[in-house]
């Protein structure tokens, strides 16, 4: 029953016929029997729209993710704050036979809106991101949408105006990509493979590369590029490429100026995972951190690849510890925090984590759910039954199986609230909390 961490790549339905089924699920490999996901983007490196700038491409300026991903990779080690509750957009509606919990179907609408009502689209995404705050996918939609909305600040921002760039609106919209950028590292080359076609095919920059060996942005275009393609060994060996012509660069300098390399070695990390080999995956991860011990993104998938081995529990707890002191603004961390203290039956310091991740993240229904068990183990009856309560009432239809369950345990605490009668074990939780997948690789249909 309990919802434990996970890192899935989730990919936009419309887009679904175009990306390869390996690359859909790619992160999802590592943990079959987790929740949540902390998913990364290699988006910042690669892609060829500046804001949603929709003009024509050539060659060169594929040169520009790579200096824009140098100042994030430092910007990137400081806390983003999350999305607050304060003067959140009304809810869209839905067909009235949706899931109102279900993620993806706001998702699909702020697809189905983004072009023709950017606004109302950003609205559904906004509320994608809400009800699971895990998906990489809707706050880069949102941060295309709302650029979308301010096309004059827009062309200002893409001029180098300064009062542009340092404007509220240009740093709240920008925080929306870098937090998917945390992510999923590819949710350009699985969300978005449109904006890859604007740039040149594979062939043409491969042309581009033999007289450009150096042109960093457009080996990371290439790699985001062998990544749609589902050809993740090309993916790798083109951010190494990456890294070895910022070796080069820095060898010709007149004054050796180090560029950090825990953006490249991050994404080598994902496309590891893509692979199914998480040995990989981890050292490159932990390359990431050395680069940067404040990258927290990094962390956070070390910590994911440990709990895929409960023996390994301590390192997992580890990480999160310390991706949490780099970043404490993130409900959703907490949430995976909270859920690896109760696999390690720290039931005190697991409630600590998700009383504060459901504070973070109130439409968010994992944490409730392990916040349920945890008080379970406490005793605590009357937060228990809260907590499941408001679960039920937050679940998507497609956690059916924990829905029943946990309406089955609220039976149970009711009843013995009622008669008095010594309190029901919570040791079902126990094995409920081992082995089910608690969401689905990609949006429901």
């Amino acid at each position: 029953m309990l919802l434990r961490p996970n890192v899935a790549v989730v990919i936009a339905p419309s887009t679904k016929s175009r990306v390869p089924s390996q690359a859909r699920s790619a992160w999802g490999r590592i943990g079959e029997a987790s929740a949540v996901a902390p998913t990364l983007n290699i988006g910042t490196f690669a892609t060829c729209e500046r804001a949603g700038d929709n003009r024509s491409s050539t060659v060169g300026r594929y040169s520009w993710p790579f200096a824009e991903a140098v100042l994030l990779a430092l910007l990137l080690s400081l806390p983003i704050a999350a999305q607050s509750t304060d003067n959140e957009p009304a809810r869209p509606r839905l067909d009235a036979r949706a899931d109102t919990n279900e993620w993806g179907l706001y998702h699909e609408l702020g697809l189905f809106l983004l072009f023709s009502q950017p606004q109302k689209a950003s609205d559904a995404f906004y509320w994608a991101s809400r009800l699971d705050p895990g998906q990489a996918a809707p706050l880069y939609y949102r941060w295309r949408s709302l650029w979308m909305t301010n096309p004059r600040l827009r062309r200002k921002y893409l001029s180098g105006d300064r009062k542009a760039l340092g404007s509220g609106f240009a740093q709240s919209t920008n925080a929306l990509r870098l937090r998917a950028t945390f992510r999923d590292p590819f949710v350009l080359a699985v969300g978005d493979p449109v904006a890859l076609e604007r740039g040149p095919s594979i062939e043409r920059a491969r042309e581009f590369l033999t007289t450009k060996p150096d042109d960093v942005g457009l080996w990371t275009y290439q790699a985001v590029n062998f990544y749609r393609r589902g050809e993740f060994d090309s993916t790798i060996a083109h951010l190494k490429q990456a890294i070895a012509a910022l070796d080069r660069i820095e060898r010709k300098a007149p004054v050796r100026v180090y560029e950090s390399r825990e953006f490249f070695e991050y994404a080598i990390g994902a496309a590891y995972i893509s692979l199914g080999d998480a040995k990989s995956a981890r050292e490159a991860f932990e390359r990431s951190v050395s680069e940067n011990i404040s990258f927290y993104p990094a962390r956070i998938a070390i910590a994911a690849i440990a709990w895929t081995d409960d023996s390994d529990i301590e390192t997992a707890i580890r990480e999160y510890e310390l991706a949490i002191e780099l970043n404490p603004t993130e409900g959703y961390l907490r949430q995976e925090y909270g859920a690896t203290l109760l696999v390690a039956r720290r039931f005190r310091e697991a409630v600590t984590q998700l009383e504060r991740a459901s504070e973070m993240e109130p439409y968010f229904a994992n944490s409730y759910l392990n916040l349920g068990i945890a008080y379970d183990h406490l005793a605590m009856d009357r937060e228990s039954l809260k907590a499941y309560r408001r679960f039920v009432a937050l679940a998507p239809r497609r956690m059916e199986a924990r829905i029943a369950t946990a309406k089955s345990r609220i039976e149970e605490l009711t009843t013995g609230l009622a008669t008095g009668i010594s309190r029901p074990s919570a040791a079902g939780t126990d094995t409920l909390a081992r082995g089910q997948a608690a969401r689905e690789k990609e949006p429901p249909r």
